[in-house]
């Protein structure tokens, strides 16, 4: 019984000490069922555990999310993965004795590692957002371009012998829209379509084949500053399959689902999610799907409460807050682009900035993208000294060859971002502004988080920034 390479993965998604995710999506049979299945063992070791056999999942475009679970902390496990079809049920292609199985001798053997619980350990992420696949009536025509800044991360990684925990893609990994005028995606099939093609050129499947991916939505998923041009008719056909495409091919292996067994198949229906490394904290916002214009929020009541709770309840020695768009420095821009980051919800970012000064909570630091450039800025408070919070942008992994970036005179630096009863927060650059493609290492040490950035070269953009942690 032959069995078939995924189309689309895989994918390493949520992993923790005992636990990982990943995503496949197969080629699929007219004739017979398609089963996903998954052999793994501990790197160097001869003998396979046990295969896991799961169906696709029908709801979400006939994909399927493996876990594997009551797996060691610090370990590499080798893994392959793929499909096979079969006439019978579940039931029956879980009893098929694994020898019966061939694996294509070009099949590659992929690797992963479980998290370390070890507290106060140098632990080192990567950060990038604002992927442009370029396309022409419907069909990838420079793949090298969009593609080779994964290549380059990789390489990076083996020269630096880099353990990397995560690879958190904050927003815009597809653009749906394109040039915004030129025949946007509207239907589920064209979705599907630009996920598949994105997620399956060589390298980035080579990178998320084996380092755990952590990804949410920003607008070009849906529409360029969605909602502002929302219609009932658009939010009835090109919001519900935009989601539900973001569901299948990036939620689906993220901690916003919840696992059973070998498969991850209960949505809660919220996107925001947490995941941790031992004493380090993520909080990933969802500022989209929630967004209200009329009420001014851009996060819902329940998602804000969520988010308020878990700063003031975690111990971690750093809170890493991720957000789609831009939390601070502001645009000089106040239409409608500017107006779709933070700056257009000021009451929201001055709750978040008032309960994290009152309740006197350290080190959190806002994780974005968007804006194609990179920085890093401290904001500071007037009053209270004692106060400080910090923001590390990277943006974009790979743009149009056309589309200029962003510069230091997009933003409004050295000035009051907004006063809040009698206090006023400033913020200021701590980093040049990189208006070139580009992702950020980020590494967590234990007086400090280090951020260099690097180009689509691979080679590093400006000096080491250091943030101090308190």
């Amino acid at each position: 019984m032959n069995i078939s390479p995924p189309i689309v993965g895989p994918i390493i998604g949520h992993t923790t000490t005992v636990q990982t995710r990943i995503f496949i999506q197969p080629a699929t049979s007219n004739s017979k069922e398609t089963y996903a299945i998954i052999r793994f063992r501990h790197a160097g070791e001869k003998q396979w555990l046990p295969v896991i056999i799961n169906r696709l999942n029908s709801t979400f475009e006939k994909t399927a999310v493996m876990v594997l679970n009551d797996l060691t902390p610090s370990t590499t496990y080798e893994y392959q993965i793929g499909s096979f079809s079969h006439a019978g049920s579940l039931k029956d292609a879980r009893t098929i004795n694994p020898q019966v199985f061939t694996w294509p001798i070009e099949s590659p053997i992929y690797r992963f590692n479980t998290c370390s619980i070890e507290t106060k350990k140098s632990r080192h992420y990567l950060i990038g957002s604002c992927r442009y696949l370029n396309l022409t009536g419907g069909h990838a025509v420079d793949v090298k371009f969009s593609d080779e800044i994964f290549g380059r991360i990789l390489e990076n990684i083996k020269n630096q012998r880099l353990d990397i925990e995560a690879f958190v893609m904050t927003g815009d990994q597809i653009y749906a829209d394109d040039w915004n005028f030129a025949a946007p995606d509207t239907l589920l099939r064209e979705f599907a379509k630009k996920y598949r093609q994105a997620f399956s050129t060589p390298n980035f499947k080579a990178l998320t084949s084996r380092i755990p991916s952590y990804m949410i939505l920003d607008d070009h998923e849906i529409e360029d500053n969605w909602p502002a041009k929302a219609t009932p008719a658009k939010k009835n056909t090109l919001y519900r399959d935009a989601l539900h495409a973001y569901t299948t091919y990036q939620c689906s292996h993220s901690p916003a689902f919840e696992a059973s067994g070998t498969e991850a198949v209960y949505f809660p229906g919220n996107y925001w999610y947490t995941f941790s490394h031992a004493d380090l904290d993520w909080f990933v916002l969802d500022v989209r799907t929630e967004r209200d214009l009329v009420k001014k929020q851009t996060i819902n009541d329940r998602q804000m409460d969520s988010f308020l709770k878990w700063l003031e309840s975690s111990h971690a020695r750093v809170k890493f807050v991720v957000t789609p768009v831009m939390f601070y420095p502001d645009s000089k821009d106040s239409d409608k682009g500017g107006l779709d980051a933070w700056k257009g919800f000021t009451q929201q970012r001055n709750q978040i900035l008032e309960h994290i000064r009152l309740k006197k909570i350290k080190n959190v630091i806002f994780i974005t993208g968007d804006v194609h450039c990179a920085l890093t800025c401290e904001l500071k408070h007037s009053v209270d000294k004692d106060f400080s919070v910090h923001t590390i942008v990277s943006s974009p992994l790979s743009k149009h060859r056309l589309l200029p970036n962003t510069t230091e005179n997009y933003f409004e630096l050295n000035k009051p971002l907004t006063d809040v009863n009698g206090g006023r927060y400033t913020n200021h650059l701590t980093s040049p502004v990189i208006d070139k493609d580009n992702y950020a290492l980020l590494s967590v040490e234990k007086s400090h988080v280090k951020v260099n950035y690097y180009g689509r070269n691979g080679k590093p953009l400006g000096h080491e920034i250091q943030i101090p942690l308190k």
